[in-house]
């Protein structure tokens, strides 16, 4: 086997790295090569989860790293499984735009979120139903039309909707018409 340069060496112009000058001098190409490929396969052995959700959980990110990381997501598992994470750490606005990628989510992983009445979203819920109060009209409308496009309206679910109803009724002069618009339609569907 040749070292990275070809055969006779380098390129006119180029200098060889520390390790393909060593390699290229003792003939220690394939031994390289294989510490290499070791090393590369003992990182990726040890990842448990996938990268696009891994992170250190013992410091949480800030709020905007931690939406920019849901934004991110297409998954409704995926979405969760972050949530798992760090929902101890999440404001209004990450607990928003949870719900909100949720409501966008369509597959065979909504079916599975949604089973059950939505049992896996109940942490989620009673999180959503403790802080909604204080919200922002802008969250509290597209936390509705996210329940009302993900259809849960039983009666587990009503609680958060009397929530998100008498908060949005407090701060309905804070609405614009887009708020205003996506908060009727989530009401009107969820009757």
């Amino acid at each position: 086997t040749f070292p990275p340069h070809g055969p006779r060496g380098p390129r006119p112009g180029r200098r060889r790295s520390a390790a393909a000058s060593v390699g290229h001098r003792f003939n220690m190409w394939p031994l390289l090569r294989l510490g290499f490929v070791m090393a590369a396969g003992a990182r990726f052995a040890t990842l448990q989860t996938p990268p696009r959700v891994m992170m250190c959980s013992r410091h949480a990110p800030d709020s905007r790293t931690l939406n920019q990381r849901i934004v991110k997501l297409t998954d409704p598992l995926d979405v969760l499984r972050l949530y798992d994470e760090y929902g101890h750490a999440y404001d209004e606005i990450n607990l928003s735009t949870t719900w909100s990628r949720l409501g966008r989510s369509h597959g065979r992983s909504r079916g599975l979120i949604l089973s059950q009445d939505g049992k896996c979203l109940h942490d989620l819920r009673q999180r959503s139903m403790q802080g909604a109060g204080r919200w922002k009209a802008r969250h509290l409308a597209s936390t509705a039309h996210a329940l009302a496009k993900l259809h849960l309206r039983s009666e587990g679910w009503k609680g958060l909707w009397r929530v998100l109803a008498a908060a949005s009724f407090r701060k309905l002069s804070n609405f614009n018409p887009q708020d205003l618009s996506n908060t009727v339609w989530a009401f009107a569907t969820a009757g």
